[in-house]
């Protein structure tokens, strides 16, 4: 026999102690990424203009990418994926964790691309 909640109690997965782990999990991975990226060799590399950028200058590029670009994009990705319908949850309820699932997502895959970088070259 399985016990069914009312419609107005949010499933478990949107409780307050699941949104604070993710963002321990996030914050513990942006610290790692931006710490990694200070290891990774990258190279100069060019502007679209063809301007060369020294290798410092990418990783303090990269750096900023792992602090505040890749939650931006998680926050912008996650306005359209609200819009989804899950389990009748409104878009506000939905809106911060799938957000905050998909910044956790991005860390992760920077992590692992920066590992790669270490581990392979």
């Amino acid at each position: 026999m399985t016990m069914r909640r009312s419609g107005s109690e949010p499933p478990a997965a949107f409780s307050v102690r699941g949104t604070r782990w993710l963002l321990i999990g996030i914050i513990a991975l942006a610290l790692t990424n931006f710490i990694l990226v200070r290891y990774v060799d990258v190279g100069e590399g060019r502007h679209l203009s063809g301007q060369i950028v020294t290798a410092g200058e990418v990783k303090q590029a990269a750096a900023r990418t792992a602090l505040f670009g890749l939650p931006l994009i998680g926050f912008l990705l996650g306005t359209l994926i609200s819009l989804l319908p899950y389990r009748k949850l409104p878009y506000r309820k939905k809106y911060l964790r799938f957000s905050l699932v998909l910044v956790l997502v991005l860390q992760t895959i920077m992590l692992l691309l920066a590992l790669r970088n270490l581990l392979l070259w």
